[in-house]
């Protein structure tokens, strides 16, 4: 949802100031800010990814548990 949410945003200001601010020419603000926002993506992804906002990536993760297991063992593995 991170990475999606960034595109269409990503998107959406391309349209903003292409055709609304200031059609057809990009100001130095508007470069700037652009500049401006993909170091913003890239530690919102990393920290998408390590887990620190959303669900980091938990949604499908599989934990196996086998019979032979301690509840110890299961906790562990439940917990990473």
């Amino acid at each position: 949802i991170c990475t999606a949410s960034w595109s269409i945003f990503a998107y959406l200001w391309l349209i903003v100031i292409l055709l609304l601010i200031t059609p057809n020419v990009v100001e130095i603000w508007e470069g700037v800010l652009t500049f401006l926002f993909f170091p913003i993506l890239v530690c919102m992804a990393f920290a998408c990814d390590k887990g620190w906002i959303g669900n980091g990536g938990s949604a499908g993760t599989v934990v196996m548990v086998h019979e032979d297991m301690s509840p110890e063992e299961v906790a562990e593995a439940y917990a990473v």
